[in-house]
């Protein structure tokens, strides 16, 4: 028995046109209720973009990014063939219904509508007028319709396509931003807008990147730097008191007090013993508590066995008072009365103190 990717057959160069928004696409908490027949309605196509252009969808941040850095087919579209006998034989031309890669089609058909007042170049409009998809034959693997449609939605959606971790999503966005000849490079902000993150996110990003190959690049600690140990370097990154103590340019991304950043290194790495002081990325956020603290940094440099959670300890426990140095406070108080002038004894207020000093003077010697 054929298999569900035999079912799947590739077909280039389909107008954008043909493809049908799916206006029972399981995203939607409510379909629009409509017979099937009847997708290719232009209400029904309307009301599905609308539907879809609600913002936690996305679709204006995805057709954004395609402005910004095109149509990237890494995927394709995944139909079915609408109605195809009454169809294809009245018009002589086949419509398909997108049951995935419904996002991408409601951006494309945004873009192409929108293009008289926000034009795109020829290539950019050349590149999305047309698609290349699979087409679902699901006859092929003896399902029928509905079940071959939930499968492929089920792979996509719940086993899903596992998501990037930190450093690869930096790596990636620079290289968007590298991508573009160099007279239409894309600015930081241009990046954010085609990937889909703040700036701020963007900034955090690529400064970590910055710092995080600083390590790589150094002698005793870059065997140490490994791509699980990136969000650190964001959490870094984000806080100015700690950009500050690091001593982190903007020009080069890079810290620039050498000291402190192998300290810091030696902080997020496993010690010989396997003791790591700094043992989660969040954890670095602490260190905007630590810093100004100085005995709680000392702790935190110097103490092998002092991790970030007690040196925070130390910063919240209240100070202990400076040692006194009895004997040469006595000694000094001695030294004064020596030097007491005998013109102050007619002195009430004077004559009071030293009675008080008296008494406590013997309040303290032990009784003969």
């Amino acid at each position: 028995m054929s298999q569900l990717s035999d079912a799947l057959v590739g077909k280039e160069g389909v107008s954008i046109d043909l493809l049908l928004l799916d206006p029972q696409n399981p995203r939607f908490e409510t379909p629009v209720a409509v017979d099937e027949a009847a997708f290719d309605s232009l209400d029904i196509q309307e009301a599905t973009k609308t539907m879809l252009g609600q913002p936690r969808f996305g679709v204006n941040d995805l057709a954004q990014s395609i402005r910004q850095i095109g149509f990237l087919p890494v995927d394709r579209v995944v139909v079915l063939e609408f109605d195809a006998t009454s169809t294809v034989a009245t018009t002589g031309t086949q419509k398909y219904i997108v049951i995935e890669g419904n996002r991408r089609v409601a951006a494309i058909k945004l873009i192409l509508a929108e293009r008289r007042h926000r034009p795109i170049s020829t290539e950019l409009e050349e590149s999305i007028s047309t698609l290349d998809v699979l087409v679902l034959k699901p006859e092929i693997c003896g399902m029928t319709p509905g079940n071959a449609r939930d499968v492929i939605q089920g792979v996509r959606h719940i086993s899903g396509v596992r998501g990037w971790g930190p450093y690869q999503q930096a790596v990636a966005l620079r290289g968007v931003m590298n991508s573009s000849a160099s007279t239409h490079r894309l600015t930081q902000s241009q990046a954010a807008a085609a990937v889909g993150l703040s700036v701020l996110e963007t900034n955090a990003d690529l400064n970590a990147l910055g710092v995080y190959e600083q390590m790589v690049a150094d002698e005793e600690y870059g065997p140490r730097a490994v791509p699980s140990i990136f969000s650190y370097f964001v959490e870094a990154v984000r806080k100015p008191a700690i950009r500050e103590w690091l001593q982190f340019s903007d020009q080069d991304k890079a810290f620039h007090s050498e000291d402190r950043r192998k300290l810091f290194y030696s902080w997020i790495t496993p010690d010989d013993n396997s003791f790591q002081k700094i043992r989660e990325a969040l954890e670095v956020r602490k260190l905007v508590k630590i810093i100004p603290h100085s005995a709680a940094l000392a702790a935190l440099s110097n103490d092998d066995q002092i991790g970030i959670d007690a040196a925070l300890v130390m910063v919240s426990a209240p100070a202990t008072p400076p040692a006194v140095d009895w004997e040469a406070t006595l000694q000094s108080i001695v030294d004064q009365l020596e030097r007491f002038p005998a013109s102050r004894l007619s002195n009430e207020a004077d004559i009071t103190l030293l009675q008080r000093i008296d008494q406590m003077i013997s309040g303290l010697l032990p009784r003969q």
